[in-house]
């Protein structure tokens, strides 16, 4: 009894000794891979990685990341037929060009010529697509962003220097996790 537990103590403490000196290289290591959980390894050095020193972790850093995303990308909100969407002759490039509730009310049409309509079909949102919305009347969270700024906040999210590490890191234990997946599924046949 007491002696198993000790053995299973020590080798569990070796493995998290082992785990805290590990490059990202490493991660994908066959035999240290298949002795933890794909948990200890997502929480324990993805996760780290990934986030590097982002001030909150890695659950601020994913937070702050998916709101960056969407700034500055198209809207893309589908409603359906019978759905409130708004039509601004100032800022359409088509007769058809239409935008959401929230970004029409989010966007800058005082002394436009719009127009709130039912649809009849249901629609997506062109707000942030400049080929069916002028820029001047995208709301704030699609209106296109300028490149550099995308760039700048990239570079706020991922400590210099880690990005490469940090991709090749998650790559390699999908890759990994993968592959052994495959095996087990080939093995069962």
């Amino acid at each position: 009894g007491g002696g198993v537990r000790k053995r299973a103590a020590v080798a569990a403490s070796h493995r998290r000794a082992r785990r805290v000196d590990m490059t990202s290289a490493q991660v994908v290591d066959r035999d240290w891979f298949s002795a933890i959980a794909p948990v200890e390894v997502l929480e324990g050095r993805c996760e780290p990685l990934i986030a590097g020193n982002f001030p909150g972790g890695y659950s601020k850093y994913l937070e702050d990341l998916r709101a960056a995303s969407s700034l500055g990308s198209p809207c893309t909100t589908v409603w359906m037929a019978g759905s409130v969407a708004y039509r601004c002759r100032t800022c359409q490039t088509g007769e058809q060009s239409s935008v959401c509730v929230a970004c029409f009310k989010g966007g800058k049409h005082r002394d436009h010529d719009y127009i709130m309509y039912r649809s009849e079909t249901g629609g997506v949102c062109d707000c942030g697509d400049l080929e069916s919305w002028a820029e001047s009347g995208c709301c704030e969270v699609h209106a296109p962003r300028p490149k550099n700024a995308a760039d700048q906040s990239a570079s706020k999210t991922l400590p210099r220097g880690q990005r490469r590490d940090a991709a090749e890191a998650v790559i390699g234990v999908v890759a990994e996790r993968l592959l052994l997946a495959l095996e087990c599924v080939a093995r069962a046949r």
